[in-house]
């Protein structure tokens, strides 16, 4: 898939196609590999839209897991 699909077409523009093309748009179901593009952007800190979901979107998921690795690594029992 282009790349350039996933920018706006100008500074400040939307990303409705975007998200359209991640989430899927009423013709097209979701991108197959949206989790793994979501992981992806967790795993590196990316900002912008990965996997259908933004960089705010994505902050509360990524500091789940560093209480569950810093819990992990302290031998405490992880939260549920």
């Amino acid at each position: 898939m282009d790349p350039v699909l996933f920018v706006p077409d100008r500074p400040g523009g939307s990303l409705k196609r975007v998200y359209a093309i991640c989430n899927g748009d009423g013709q097209r179901g979701p991108c197959p590999v949206r989790a793994e593009c979501n992981q992806f952007a967790i795993d590196n800190e990316l900002v912008g839209v990965f996997g259908g979901v933004n960089h705010s979107q994505r902050r509360p998921a990524r500091e789940i897991a560093v209480q569950v690795v810093v819990a992990i690594q302290d031998g405490r029992p992880k939260r549920s």
